[in-house]
C-alpha cells in the first residue's frame, strides 16, 4: 500500500470521467518508464515479527543516515506512514512488511542500481537493530494474531471491513508480501492489449516465482500459500476479473466492475471511516447530499482493490510471491521484454491461446499447487522467458542477461520447489529452519 497523497478534488460525472482519468497517463512509445514495488518480512534477532518500536527506530535510521523524509500526519501523530526521497518511498504494511516504491525508469540498469543501494541501506541501518529482512511471499512460521498491526487508522478500518469479507483477510494484510512491476500504456487499445495479456500470463508469472510453500512451521501442501490467503479474502475484490477473459472486453467494463465493488474506506474530512457501499452507491449518495464523489475517492477505492492486474494510470501486475532480488529484476524485465516489444506481444496471443475465464482459474490453481512441477505451466513459463529474452535484445538496452535467474527455476523447480527439498533433507524434517537461516533478499536460494 502507498503513502497517502493529497486527494483529487475534480468530479466524477460519469464512467467516462473515470476512463479518461485513467487515458491520461498515456505515454509515447519513447517515452514509457518502468518501476517495482516490493514486500519484506522483518524479523529481530530471535527470528519474531519485527516490532513497531524496532520499525520506528528502523526508519529514524534510514532518515538520519541516508536522507530518506519521513512522512507524517498532524491527524495520525502515532501513525508510521513511511519515508520518501525524491520519487521512491518506503511504507510500513499492516503487518510490519516494509514496502519499497522504486523511482521510474527508462532502462532496467538504472532500477537495478536503485534497488541495490536500497539493499545496502537497509541492511546498514538493520544491523545495530538486529533485524533481517527476508524475501519470500508468505510468513513461514507467524500466524495473524502474533504478529503487531502497524498504527494507521486506514489498516484499523480495512481490518474491520475485511475480516466480514473472507477467511483470510488477516492473514493477507498481515502475513503476505508480493513483488509488483509497474508497467506504462501508450493509449486505449494498447491499455487494453496489455491487461487481456497481462491477465493470461499471471498463472505462468505466478509458477515462475512462487515462493511460498509454508504455513505454521510445516509445508503447507501449496508452492504459493500467498496466493490462497488472497483467494479466500473476498473474491470481488481480488483476483481474476471475469470481464477481462470476455471476447469483447473493452476497459469501461473493468470500470463498470470495479464501480460496482463495495467501498471499504470513505474520507470524511480528513479522517477514513468505514463505508461498505458499492463505490456506484456512494456517488449516488453524495449526489443527494448535494456535493460530488471525486477522483479521489476513486483513487482511495482503488486503492482498497486488489485484482491480478490492477491499472491506475498505469498498469500494476500483481500476480507474483515475494523473491529476492535478483527475481525481482527479472520479474521486470520479463514482462517489459514481453510488452513492450511490438513482435513479443504479436507473438504472445499464439503462445497464450486465449484461455476461458474458468481456464484461467484452472492454470491458477495449478500454478499455486505445483508451480513449475505443473508440465504445461513450465513449458509454457520457457516460451515466454525466451520470448522476453527475444524481446528485449530487439528493444537494444541489453537487458536480456537478467532474465538468467529464470533458467535456473526452469531446471530446477521454483523457489518453493527448492525450499521444499531443502526441508526434506533436514535431517530434523520436524520444523521449517528458522528465520534467522532463511537469505536475506539480495542472497538466492541454494537447490
Amino acid at each position: 500500500m502507498s503513502l497517502d497523497s493529497p486527494p483529487n478534488d475534480a468530479p466524477i460525472e460519469n464512467l467516462q470521467t473515470l476512463l479518461s482519468y485513467h487515458l491520461s497517463g498515456a505515454k509515447e512509445r519513447a517515452q514509457r518508464k518502468l518501476g517495482l514495488e516490493h514486500e519484506l518480512f522483518g524479523f529481530d534477532p530471535r527470528g519474531n515479527p519485527a516490532s513497531v518500536e524496532q520499525l520506528r527506530a528502523l526508519l529514524r535510521s534510514m532518515c538520519n543516515d541516508f536522507g530518506w523524509e519521513p512522512q507524517e500526519s498532524a491527524k495520525e501523530p502515532e501513525a508510521m506512514l513511511g519515508l520518501r526521497k525524491g520519487a521512491a518511498h518506503i511504507a510500513v504494511e499492516p503487518g510490519g512488511q516494509l514496502e519499497l516504491a522504486s523511482g521510474v525508469h527508462h532502462q532496467l540498469d538504472a532500477l537495478k542500481q536503485e534497488l541495490e543501494d536500497y539493499v545496502l541501506q537497509l541492511r546498514t541501518a538493520s544491523a545495530p537493530l538486529g533485524l533481517r529482512w527476508l524475501a519470500v511471499g508468505s510468513r513461514p512460521h507467524h500466524r495473524p494474531e502474533e504478529i503487531e498491526w502497524m498504527p494507521r487508522r486506514r489498516y484499523a478500518v480495512m481490518r474491520e471491513c475485511l475480516r466480514a469479507c473472507g477467511i483470510s483477510a488477516e492473514h493477507m494484510m498481515k502475513c503476505t508480501c508480493t513483488v509488483q512491476p509497474n508497467l506504462d500504456f501508450e493509449n486505449e487499445e494498447d491499455l487494453r492489449s496489455i491487461l487481456i495479456l497481462g491477465h493470461q500470463l499471471c498463472p505462468i508469472v505466478l509458477a515462475l516465482f512462487a515462493n511460498s510453500p509454508f504455513r505454521d512451521g510445516r509445508p503447507s501442501g501449496l508452492m504459493s500459500t500467498r496466493s490462497l490467503y488472497w483467494s479466500q479474502t473476498d473474491p470481488n475484490r481480488t483476483g481474476y476479473f471475469p470481464c477481462i477473459s470476455e471476447p469483447d472486453f473493452e476497459l469501461i467494463d473493468w470500470l463498470r466492475h470495479v464501480y460496482s465493488i463495495p467501498t471499504l474506506l470513505q474520507r470524511d474530512g480528513n479522517a477514513l471511516r468505514p463505508c461498505g457501499l458499492p463505490f456506484s452507491a456512494l456517488v449516488e449518495q453524495r449526489h443527494r447530499e448535494g456535493r460530488d464523489a471525486t477522483l479521489g475517492d476513486w483513487e482511495l477505492h482503488l486503492s482498497t482493490i486488489f485484482p491480478v492486474i490492477r491499472f491506475k494510470r498505469h498498469v500494476e501486475f500483481r500476480c507474483a510471491d515475494g523473491v529476492p532480488q535478483p527475481y525481482m529484476l527479472a520479474m521486470a524485465a520479463l514482462w517489459k521484454g514481453l510488452l513492450y516489444d511490438p513482435q513479443a506481444r504479436a507473438e504472445l496471443p499464439l503462445l497464450l491461446a486465449r484461455p476461458t475465464h474458468q481456464e484461467l482459474l484452472d492454470r491458477h490453481e495449478r500454478a499455486m499447487r505445483l508451480a513449475l512441477a505443473d508440465d504445461e505451466l513450465r513449458t509454457l513459463a520457457r516460451q515466454a522467458v525466451e520470448l522476453a529474452r527475444q524481446g528485449l535484445g530487439r528493444l537494444g538496452a541489453n537487458e536480456a542477461a537478467l532474465l538468467d535467474p529464470l533458467e535456473s527455476l526452469l531446471e530446477h523447480g521454483s523457489l518453493a520447489q527448492q525450499w521444499l527439498r531443502a526441508y526434506a533433507a533436514n535431517p530434523a524434517a520436524g520444523i521449517v529452519p528458522s528465520a534467522s537461516q532463511w537469505p536475506m533478499m539480495a542472497d538466492g536460494v541454494q537447490a
